[in-house]
């Protein structure tokens, strides 16, 4: 899975502030806004549009992207809305999005 300089650099810090072994909370979260990510790019919508359906701000739900995940009241909509189940969401098994932002097929 690919990561972005601003997950990666998380994780880094994370490790860094542990010592050798990452921090397997920051990573938990670190893969979930990235899967939140994948999630929305694969389903077509903008930030501002999954903000828009999630009655949040384009700002909040930004950082709902780069480092904090999804608050449990919103989940469910978001869900419907990428079609992605919670499995995937938070474990990264299950069913992901239908295709990819690099056309690949569904990922798992």
């Amino acid at each position: 899975m690919e990561h972005n300089s601003q997950t990666t650099a998380a994780v880094l810090v994370s490790t860094v502030c542990r010592g050798s072994e990452p921090d397997p909370v920051a990573e938990y979260r670190t893969r979930f806004c990235e899967r939140t990510r994948l999630a929305r790019e694969a389903a077509g919508f903008s930030r501002k549009q999954m903000a828009q359906i999630l009655g949040l701000s384009r700002h909040v739900y930004t950082k709902n992207e780069e480092r904090s995940p999804l608050s449990h009241m919103i989940t469910g909509a978001f869900l419907n809305a990428t079609n992605v189940t919670y499995e995937w969401l938070s474990q990264g098994v299950g069913r992901g999005p239908a295709c990819s932002p690099h056309g690949n097929q569904r990922t798992h």
